[in-house]
């Protein structure tokens, strides 16, 4: 996730390829710990050479049937439940702006909250081994989606993008720090902890239990 370090914001994930947008933008929420309030979209680019600029061919977001065709811009918006990540990853061609079609590696961007911006990359590490669940100590009720590394506890909603994360890790980092925006972390932000804001600390096991209440 950009825009956010020390700690850098991460999650590792494993998911099925039949998953669509729509179910891994609820993978995402839950695994970074956003509470759902903004506008999303998933962003496609293609990198034509390894010092060109990345081409976008693809948006996903939530869209109601016929909006795609009533935009004039490029690329129209796609509707998220209607494709999958081996719709993207394993895509051999795409559709430029001026009708070529093209080849290149893909960049994947979630874009969440139009205002404050957070941009997570994401990052294809290739595929599981056959029985990676069962090796993290599942079996046949194991769920398809699982966390399995990250790091940076949740940013906070509504905090102001990069400067206000920063300055809301501060104010819980000093002794002396700002009352007002501890207060306001603690009781009226989205996402906050009453007990407070530890910047390093995540729990991985909350996250998979959480996840496993998404139907894939």
């Amino acid at each position: 996730m950009t825009l956010s370090d020390n700690p850098t914001i991460t999650r590792i994930l494993s998911l099925p390829p039949s998953l669509t947008f729509a179910k891994f933008h609820q993978v995402l929420q839950i695994a970074f710990g956003w509470a759902n309030c903004h506008m999303h979209a998933f962003n496609v680019e293609i990198m034509l050479n390894e010092r060109g600029i990345p081409r976008p061919v693809l948006t996903l977001q939530r869209t109601f049937d016929g909006d795609e065709d009533d935009l004039d811009f490029w690329p129209k918006p796609r509707n998220e439940r209607n494709w999958t990540l081996r719709d993207v990853f394993e895509r051999k061609e795409w559709d430029l702006e001026d009708g070529t079609k093209t080849t290149g590696q893909i960049h994947l961007r979630y874009e969440y909250d139009m205002g404050d911006g957070w941009d997570h990359q994401i990052v294809l590490l290739g595929r599981a081994e056959k029985g990676l669940h069962n090796l993290l100590g599942g079996g046949a009720d194991t769920p398809k989606v699982l966390c399995i590394g990250g790091e940076g506890h949740p940013c906070a909603e509504d905090c102001g993008s990069e400067p206000g994360w920063e300055d809301l890790k501060n104010a819980f980092k000093k002794q002396r720090g700002d009352k007002s925006r501890r207060d306001w972390y603690k009781t009226m932000c989205a996402n906050g902890d009453p007990k407070g804001l530890d910047p390093y600390k995540w729990d991985i096991l909350e996250v998979n239990d959480q996840l496993r209440e998404v139907e894939v």
